[in-house]
This record gives C-alpha cells, structure tokens and sequence, in this order.
C-alpha cells in the first residue's frame, strides 16, 4: 500500500471527523476525532490494548501489508469500549486462508529530486528503504491456519541546523581586538583586559578544540548538516485454529525493534509505562445474525527501555537514543 513513510495511521484521515493535529500538539498521535484532544485516543491491536499510558501513544504500528481492517470509532461507542473520549483506532491483523498468499515490497525515496536547504552549499543527503513482505496460508486445510509478517526500515537524513553565531579562529584564542566599540573587563577584578586580550583556561582551550567547531559561513556563523540515521524491524506473527463452527481460538506475536541516531535531540534517559496485549480469547458467535461475540482481552506490562549517552561520553553533536520496543499479543481458548 504506497502510504507515504509506510505508516497505517494515515488512513485515519480518510474518514470524516478525523483531522490532523494541531501545529502546537505535543502527543506526537497521527490525528484527532471529533474535536477532542489527540492524546485521548484508545489505540488497539486484534481488539486488544495497545496504548502507552506514559503519552498515550501506540506502542506498535503495525505495518500496512499486515493489516486485515482498519478502524476508528469516533462516537457512540458500544460497552466494550470508553477509556477515552477521543475516538478507538483497532487494527486487526491479516488471517491466512486455505491458498497460499504473500507479497514483497520496497519503496525507495533519496534526494535525486530534492531542493537545497538555503543555508546549506549543497543538498542534504536523504535515503529511504521501506522493504519487507507477507506470507499466509494453511497448516491444515479448513482448520489451522498462518500469516507472517516482516518489514524493514532503514532511513539516512541529513538535519538541518539553524546558524549559529561561534567563535572566530582569533577568539578561540582569546583575541578580541576585533571588538571595537567592547572594553571586555575580568569580573572578578573589574579590571578591563589590556586590547581586549583575554587568557584561557588550558581547560576550557582544549574543550573549545574538541566540542567548539570554526565557522563556515560569513561572520562568524557556523551551519551544519549531520546524519540522522533510523533502523526499524518489524516482524509479526499470527496462527488461526478453526476448533468448530463457531469457535476460534488465535494467537499472534508483534515485535518492533526502533534503532535510532539523533543529532539534536538529548535524552537523559527515560522508561515508559504501559500494556499492551498479551492475551485474547476464544471468539464465539451466539447467533448468524445476533452480531454478538464473546471474548476476553487481559493484557500486561510491557518491556520498553529509552536511554543516550551522557555529555562525558561523547560530543553535543553526537547522542544516540536507543528504543527496543516489543510487544507480544497470544490468544487462548477460555
């Protein structure tokens, strides 16, 4: 499905009374729904919960090829429904079926065609890999059934810094003669510094030589373009058994590893808080025409670790935030 960054939630903005969000939200969700507020959606996964309580995100998206229904409820919700307000996105997993089925994909996009940022001499560099494909079919013809899922992604960006004003090669010295009009003056004395020459710490002289860059640009302003680079597998799992007529019993398995490398962002660490589905149950139709099911969705904690390296450890320019994410959804008969 050619969605732009293969990202399924984009289809919520096909339906009426889902809008994105405003420029100033801070939820980081995909949409609002109904006028209420983005971080008051209920995110599901097979009907299961699929929500990040620390920022009310989703804790895994799971990729497009994989998806059998997409949905959002945006009111009236029924009784199994009402965490929140704010409208239920369920997503359901793709079953297989008696033939064999599958696909292979890759969406490629770079900076063949792109234009160059103003402030920078040349483009920035930009490589997106969406790769992957799907495989369903039987175990055993009209009762077990399976469908495998894997997607990679693997995206290389170059960011865009505003300018900033540095030090000249002069001033890294402590030369500030070029200061015409400014008497600097050592604050601890009061004393003005003879032609502006001011001495420098053989401490702070050799971290200005290892973190401070020369400028690059006119008056003594610096720009930069570093690499953000962005590393996503996603595998997903899902086996359907067909015990009767009206009995089935299913269980699938969700894992999203994120790796990524962000040049301008600093986190000192972090842990998020959250279920997700990690049990469903038998699904029993009472009648052909009742609508009505019956099933069971107990969850618990999930496994999510968020952490960069310190400032002692390597440059400003260089934190990483590394975020494993997994998520596990099984289905057991009652």
């Amino acid at each position: 499905m050619p969605l732009v960054e293969g990202d399924a939630f984009q289809l919520g903005l096909l339906q009426a009374g889902v809008f994105p969000p405003d420029e100033d939200d801070g939820s980081a969700n995909p949409f609002s729904v109904s006028g209420q507020r983005s971080d008051s959606l209920t995110f599901l996964v097979n009907g299961a919960d699929n929500n990040d309580f620390l920022g009310n995100n989703a804790v895994v998206d799971p990729n497009p090829d994989a998806l059998g229904e997409f949905k959002i409820l945006t009111n009236n919700y029924e009784a199994e429904y009402g965490r929140t307000s704010g409208g239920v996105v369920n997503q359901v997993i793709k079953s297989g079926t008696n033939n064999f089925h599958g696909d292979v994909f890759e969406f490629f996009r770079n900076d063949a065609l792109n234009a160059r940022n103003y402030f920078l001499p040349t483009v920035t560099p930009f490589k997106r890999n969406t790769f992957g494909g799907t495989l369903g079919g039987p175990i055993r013809k009209d009762k077990t059934f399976f469908f495998l899922s894997y997607q990679g992604v693997r995206r290389h960006e170059g960011e865009a810094a505003p300018a900033l004003s540095v030090l000249s090669p002069a001033e890294r010295t402590g030369d500030f003669r070029l200061l015409p009009t400014t008497q600097l003056v050592d604050p601890i004395s009061g004393n003005p510094y003879p032609n502006n020459q001011v001495p420098v710490n053989p401490v702070i002289a050799n971290y200005i030589t290892k973190h401070l860059p020369l400028p690059n640009l006119p008056n003594n302003n610096f720009v930069s373009s570093p690499i953000e680079v962005d590393r996503e597998d996603q595998g997903i799992a899902r086996v359907d058994d067909h015990l009767g007529p009206k009995d089935i019993v299913y269980g699938s398995y969700i894992i999203d590893d994120l790796s990524q490398n962000l040049p301008f962002q600093i986190v000192n660490g972090a842990s998020a808080g959250g279920n997700v589905p990690v049990g469903s149950g038998l699904t029993r139709p009472f009648a052909p025409s009742s609508g009505l099911s019956l099933g069971c969705t107990p969850s618990a904690p999930r496994w999510s670790t968020s952490s960069s390296s310190p400032l002692t450890a390597a440059r400003p320019c260089k934190m990483y935030l590394m975020t494993p994410l997994l998520l596990r959804h099984w289905a057991l008969p009652m």
